[in-house]
């Protein structure tokens, strides 16, 4: 497996935020599951494994429909992207907990902890490909990564944003590849965003706020990895925009 390091010419957004690589770099050194998260964490109590179910009723009431607009409930799953040792797709987890893929990447989640915190006991996500080969992620404290959001008058929401690669078991089960982390310091950094706030009840009405919102990333970034049994070889790619 190969620890390579990446950069896209896509030119960088005045709000991005540098990985611990560098702006517009990323170390690609075993693999990582990420969330891009849609209203609020979809297990989080007010999230879309509890409340997902009432989008697709027939008349639902102008107080849900605001709160979901606004954010106060999760109306739309959140999204998670996998890249590692050449498989990478997109994905998402219905109310029922059925993984839904965006498209079919020949790779199968054998478990996840995106359900409701009474149905889960599991925290980690355990995939298999087509070749029987088991990836193992964030299964340890190190390998997950943490981001804090903090908007302006609203409560802070914490969630698990990445979990990386924690373990590769071939197919017969007799090797077995390890990845462990060390937790680096923690990360923060602010952002303008317009938000957009909608009453449905009133005739559908619109408020446009121009707020600043304070957006606080607490990471555990890992500024080493450890690799069992591996040959590791280094090469720089460069990506076209």
């Amino acid at each position: 497996a190969a620890v390579t390091l990446s950069y896209h010419g896509a030119g960088n957004k005045v709000q991005d935020v540098a990985s611990n690589v560098g702006l517009g770099f990323v170390l690609n050194a075993g693999g990582v599951i990420t969330r891009v998260m849609r209203g609020l964490p979809d297990e989080s109590t007010k999230g879309y494994q509890y409340y997902g179910k009432k989008v697709s009723e027939i008349n639902p009431d102008s107080v849900y429909l605001n709160a979901t607009i606004n954010s106060q409930i999760d109306g739309e799953p959140d999204l998670f992207y996998f890249n590692f040792m050449g498989h990478t797709g997109k994905l998402v987890v219905d109310t029922l907990g059925n993984v839904q893929y965006l498209p079919d990447q020949g790779m199968r989640v054998i478990s996840h902890p995106i359900h409701s915190s009474t149905d889960s006991t599991q925290n980690a996500w355990i995939l298999k490909d087509f070749s029987g080969t088991t990836y193992e992620f964030g299964t340890d404290t190190a390998a997950k990564e943490l981001t804090a959001v903090n908007l302006v008058g609203k409560p802070v929401i914490t969630y698990i944003s990445s979990w990386y690669l924690t373990r590769v078991i071939s197919p017969d089960g007799m090797d077995t590849l390890n990845f462990s982390y060390s937790s680096g310091p923690n990360m923060s950094y602010k952002q303008y965003r317009g938000i957009l706030t909608y009453n449905i009840k009133d005739d559908i009405t619109l408020k446009r706020k121009s707020l600043f919102s304070g957006k606080v990333i607490r990471t555990d970034v890992n500024s080493s990895i450890n690799i069992d049994s591996i040959d590791v070889s280094t090469e720089i790619q460069v990506l076209s925009p």
